[in-house]
């Protein structure tokens, strides 16, 4: 009775193909984390930027103050916002964008929102 059994050369050739399969694998898991984390990131910013909004809608400061400043704590990390406010072509509605940036400096904006405030009279 003759045994057999896998030749060094087929046993290289599964393991490379187990390594590469283990490789895309890894890739893969870290894509998805940094898209998971990503996804964190923007949906802190966005209701960072909602809350600066409403905030700035209850107010009923007319004209809403340009290059307004702040910065909030939330979820472990300091978030600072500033408002950019515009005039339109209607003299009672100013336009606001509301950028939302880890960065103290905007170099890198995680989100803007932006939207339209009517005078209150």
């Amino acid at each position: 009775m003759r045994m057999r059994g896998f030749t060094l050369l087929e046993v290289l050739v599964a393991m490379a193909i187990f390594a590469l399969a283990g490789l895309a694998l890894g890739k893969a898991m870290t894509s998805h984390l940094q898209g998971i984390d990503e996804l964190k990131i923007q949906t802190f910013a966005g209701w960072i930027a909602s809350n600066q909004l409403t905030e700035l809608q209850r107010s009923k400061q007319w004209p809403p103050k340009n290059n307004q400043k702040g910065s909030v704590k939330m979820a472990d990390t300091t978030w600072y916002w500033r408002h950019i406010v515009s005039e339109t072509a209607e003299a009672r509605m100013r336009m606001v964008e509301i950028q939302v940036s880890r960065d103290e400096s905007f170099s890198d904006i995680d989100t803007r929102l932006s939207s339209f405030v009517v005078s209150p009279q």
